[in-house]
C-alpha cells in the first residue's frame, strides 16, 4: 500500500524487529552470572583487605596473604577482564559500528585495561621475587582507572540530564545527579589521592613499613584536606544517596506486592547502617578532618562498608529484577542483557571506589578493586546507554503504527470484519519489518518489541480509534 510506504520513507528512527533474537551476546547467562560472581567476590575480598589493612597486616604480608593477593590479580586481571572485554565487545559490537565515538571509548577502555594489567603483573613480579613494589604502581594503576572513569559518568551524566529536559522523569533526574557526582568524585580523587599517596609513602614499598592510612586533615595535608573531603568524599556520599532515592522511585511499584511497611524496612535498613558508619566522618566534615579510618572508630568503618556494599548491592539488584521481569515477557531479548551489565556495573562501583589505596598496604591488597572502576563505570554507562536506545526505538515503533492506523481511519466503518484487521494487521507488520533494515543500520541495537508485542498494540490502537470513531459518529 503507499500509505505504508509513505510512513517507511517518513519515519527514520531506528527499529529492529527480533521476534527471535538471542542477541549478539554470549548464549547462556548462566555463564555471565557466573562470571560476574567471580570477579564481584574477588573485589569484595581486595576491598575488605584493603579497608581494614592496619588491623589485617600480619596476616596480609604473611605466604598465605601474598598468594590470595596473586590470585586477585589472576581473577580480575587474568580471566576475569579477559572474559568481560570479551563480553563487552560482543554485546556492542554493532552499535559501535555506528558510533565512532562509542567505538573510540570501546578502544580506550581496551588499551587502559591491559596497561593497568601489565603494571600490575609487574607488581606481583616484584613481590614474589624482590619483596618490594613501587608506589608508582598505584598510582600509574589507579591514576589511569579513575580517568577513565570520571570520563565514562560525565558522558552518562550528560545522556541523563539530556534525556530528562525530554521527559521530566524525577528517576532520571536523580540518576543524573548521581553520575554527575561520581564523575566529580573521581576526578578530584586524581588529585587527592596521588598528592597525598607521593606525599606520605616512600618510593618502595615493603612489610617492614607502618600500614596506618595517613592522618587527612588541614593540620597534615593543609588545603589538599579540604579538596579531598568537599570535592572526594561529600560528592560520593551525594551520589550514594541520589542513586539510592532513584533506585526507590523504580522499585515503588513492588511496595503493593510485599506491603508498604515491608518495603520500607527493607529500603531504610541499609540507609540507616550507612549513616551511623558515617557518622564520626560527618561529624568531623566541618573541622576538615577525615576520621573513618580512625583505629578507635573501627566498628563505625564495618558499618559503613557492610552498608554501603549492601546498599549498591539493592540499587544493582533493582535492575536486575527489571530485566528478569522483562526475560518473563520477551525471552532472549537483547535488554535483558543491557540491563543486566548496568546492574552489575553499579554494584562493582560501589566496591572498587570504596576500596583505600591511601595507606598504600604490603602486598598492595585493593590495587586490582581501585584500578577497575573504569572498567565498571563504563559497564554501568554502556548498559544504560543500549537500554536507552532500545526503549526509545519501541517508542518511535508504536508512533508509526498509530500514525498508520490515524490516516487509515476512513475504513473504520468496515473494521469490525476479519477481513479488514487482517489487512491492517499485515500492513503493520509490513512497515515494522520495511523499517527494519534502516533502522538497524543507524544505531545497530535491538529494542525490547517482539512481533506478538506489535500485534498487541495494534489492536489497542485499533481499538482506541474504533472508540473515538464510533464517538464522532453519534455526535
Amino acid at each position: 500500500m503507499s500509505n505504508s510506504d509513505d510512513i517507511a520513507r517518513s519515519s527514520k528512527e531506528n527499529f529492529r524487529l527480533s521476534p527471535n533474537s538471542s542477541g549478539p551476546v554470549f548464549r547462556s547467562k548462566v555463564k555471565i552470572s557466573i562470571l560476574f560472581a567471580v570477579v564481584t567476590s574477588a573485589l569484595i575480598i581486595d576491598m575488605t583487605f584493603s579497608t581494614f589493612s592496619d588491623i589485617l597486616k600480619e596476616q596480609s604480608a604473611s605466604l598465605w596473604g601474598i598468594v590470595l593477593f596473586v590470585a586477585i590479580i589472576l581473577t580480575i586481571y587474568g580471566i576475569g577482564q579477559y572474559f568481560l572485554l570479551r563480553y563487552l565487545k560482543q554485546l556492542s559490537e554493532e552499535v559501535r559500528s555506528k558510533e565512532s565515538n562509542l567505538n573510540k571509548l570501546y578502544k580506550l577502555l581496551w588499551v587502559a585495561q591491559y596497561i593497568i594489567a601489565a603494571i600490575l603483573f609487574l607488581a606481583v613480579f616484584q613481590i614474589v621475587f624482590s619483596t618490594h613494589y613501587y608506589i608508582l604502581s598505584t598510582v600509574a594503576a589507579t591514576s589511569l582507572s579513575y580517568a577513565l572513569a570520571c570520563t565514562v559518568m560525565s558522558l552518562v551524566s550528560y545522556r541523563f540530564f539530556s534525556w530528562y529536559k525530554s521527559n521530566r522523569n524525577n528517576t532520571v533526574f536523580l540518576y543524573a545527579l548521581a553520575s554527575g557526582m561520581v564523575a566529580i568524585s573521581t576526578g578530584s580523587h586524581l588529585i587527592t589521592h596521588n598528592s597525598i599517596l607521593l606525599e606520605k609513602k616512600p618510593f618502595e614499598i615493603n612489610a617492614s613499613l607502618k600500614q596506618d592510612f595517613p592522618e587527612i586533615s588541614t593540620r597534615t595535608v593543609g588545603y589538599m584536606a579540604n579538596v579531598f573531603l568537599y570535592a572526594n568524599v561529600l560528592p560520593l556520599l551525594l551520589s550514594f544517596f541520589f542513586m539510592y532515592a532513584g533506585t526507590v522511585l523504580l522499585l515503588g511499584n513492588y511496595s503493593k506486592k510485599l506491603g508498604k511497611i515491608k518495603f520500607w524496612v527493607i529500603i531504610c535498613l541499609p540507609l540507616v547502617f550507612f549513616l551511623i558508619g558515617l557518622l564520626p566522618t560527618l561529624v568531623a566534615l566541618p573541622s576538615g578532618g577525615f576520621t573513618f579510618y580512625n583505629k578507635n572508630l573501627v566498628i563505625f568503618r564495618i558499618f559503613s562498608i557492610l552498608a554501603g556494599s549492601g546498599g549498591s548491592i539493592f540499587i544493582g539488584v533493582a535492575f536486575l529484577t527489571t530485566a528478569k521481569s522483562v526475560n518473563r515477557i520477551h525471552p532472549n531479548s537483547s535488554i535483558v542483557s543491557y540491563l543486566a551489565i548496568a546492574g552489575y556495573g553499579i554494584m562493582t562501583i560501589t566496591i572498587a571506589i570504596e576500596t583505600p589505596m591511601y595507606q598504600a598496604p604490603y602486598p598492595p591488597f585493593g590495587i586490582a578493586a581501585s584500578a577497575s572502576i573504569g572498567l565498571m563505570c563504563y559497564l554501568y554507562g554502556l548498559g544504560i546507554y543500549l537500554s536507552a536506545i532500545s526503549v526509545s526505538e519501541d517508542i518511535k515503533l508504536r508512533h508509526a503504527i498509530r500514525s498508520y492506523i490515524i490516516q487509515e481511519s476512513r475504513l473504520l466503518d468496515s473494521i469490525g470484519t476479519a477481513q479488514m484487521e487482517q489487512q491492517i494487521e499485515k500492513t503493520v507488520l509490513k512497515i515494522a519489518k520495511e523499517q527494519e533494515e534502516v533502522l538497524s543500520g543507524q544505531t545497530g541495537v535491538e529494542p525490547s518489541m517482539t512481533e506478538g508485542d506489535v500485534k498487541e498494540y495494534l489492536e489497542t490502537v485499533l481499538l482506541e480509534v474504533k472508540n473515538l470513531h464510533d464517538k464522532k459518529k453519534r455526535t
